[in-house]
C-alpha cells in the first residue's frame, strides 16, 4: 500500500524562463527545520490530485524555498514543460510518496 504525503495546495502556476513551470503554495504544517526534506523532492515524482480526483504525475526538476514577510514557508515545485500542464489547476493539491515530512 502506497501512503501519500501531502506537500502544499498549488496557490499559483508561474512559467519561469529556462526553468519551466513552477507550481507555487505552502503549507502550514512544514516549518524551517523540516523545509529541507522538500529540497529531497528533486529528481522524483509528485503526483497533483485534481478536485475530480484525476491525478497527474511530474517529475520535479527543481524545488525553492522562501518565506514570506509573515514568516510563511513559500514552495516553488518546478516541473519542466509538461504537455499536460493545462490540466493542473490552482487548488489542486501535490502529494509525494517520496519524502517523509514531520
Amino acid at each position: 500500500m502506497i501512503i501519500l504525503v501531502k506537500v502544499m495546495q498549488i496557490d499559483d502556476i508561474l512559467e519561469i524562463s529556462n526553468k519551466g513551470f513552477a507550481l507555487v503554495g505552502g503549507n502550514t504544517k512544514i516549518d524551517i527545520e523540516n523545509s529541507v526534506q522538500i529540497k529531497d523532492l528533486v529528481g522524483k515524482e509528485v503526483i497533483v490530485k485534481s478536485f475530480d480526483d484525476e491525478e497527474l504525475n511530474f517529475k520535479v526538476t527543481d524545488v525553492s524555498i522562501s518565506f514570506s514577510i509573515g514568516g510563511h514557508l513559500l514552495i516553488g515545485i518546478y516541473i519542466g514543460y509538461p504537455t499536460n500542464i493545462s490540466k493542473v489547476k490552482k487548488g489542486s493539491t501535490i502529494y509525494s510518496k517520496n519524502i517523509k515530512l514531520a
